[in-house]
């Protein structure tokens, strides 16, 4: 069992395994919420990450001969379809440098919806699917092949105070070329926010992610030994 918590943040230090960054782009600052009808956006970040330990097999540290760095500029468009749905789509532009090998390019693409079973984003549901556009074997894009997401989110804003979680499940297939097949995750997500005014807002939010024992043919385990060593 493969177990990450981080805070999110723009430029932290984090301790992550190799198949989960400490920011997830689909679930990281998402929100239960479902704006007016017809409502388009787009928005972008920049995201930068480094690292000099990774969880083994047995979830424990292991010192990396050299430390990993890790950019990527998350792009996410919605549309609002009505009160109750919600379409969606992410892609980000990535830079990973794993000490040995330096490789810049296009990650994996989400496209999803979501659906307000309760109004004002008390209950909301959310599906995705993960296109493995990103080469994993460059580390640009997510670990396997296509991969399935349901989320079951709430919120509540009391005052100037905004509460946010998040439970979900999610499937990642075998990817064709590093043999690598995440299997079944769940993931806990909660975030809090208080707006001091309308162009000022501050939060905080903490993930929870756990992983099954994932599969690796001989090949993708060699390599993970070698970035060990």
């Amino acid at each position: 069992m493969k177990t990450i918590i981080a805070f999110a943040a723009l430029a932290s230090m984090f301790l992550f395994s190799q198949t989960a960054m400490a920011w997830d782009e689909l679930i990281t600052n998402d929100t239960s919420t479902i704006k007016e009808p017809l409502h388009t956006t787009i928005n972008a970040k920049v995201m930068w990450r480094t690292a000099s330990k990774v969880f083994d097999s047995n979830s424990k540290t292991q010192d990396l001969a050299k430390d990993m760095t890790y950019m990527s500029i998350p792009l996410r468009g919605k549309y609002v379809i009505n009160e109750f749905v919600q379409t969606f789509a992410i892609i980000q532009l990535n830079s990973f440098d794993d000490g040995v090998n330096s490789n810049m390019g296009i990650g994996d693409l989400w496209l999803g919806a979501k659906w307000a079973v309760r109004p004002e984003g008390n209950i909301t549901v959310r599906g995705a699917i993960n296109l493995p556009f990103g080469d994993d074997k460059k580390g640009l894009g997510h670990p396997g092949g296509y991969g399935l997401d349901v989320g079951f989110m709430t919120g509540k804003t009391v005052g100037s105070i905004v509460l946010n979680g998040q439970f979900g499940l999610r499937y990642g297939s075998e990817d064709t070329d590093t043999k690598i097949e995440p299997g079944i995750g769940v993931y806990l997500a909660g975030k809090a926010g208080y707006s001091f005014s309308e162009q000022v807002i501050g939060h905080a939010a903490l993930e929870f992610m756990s992983w099954g024992e994932q599969k690796l043919d001989n090949k993708a385990q060699k390599k993970f030994r070698n970035q060990l060593a």
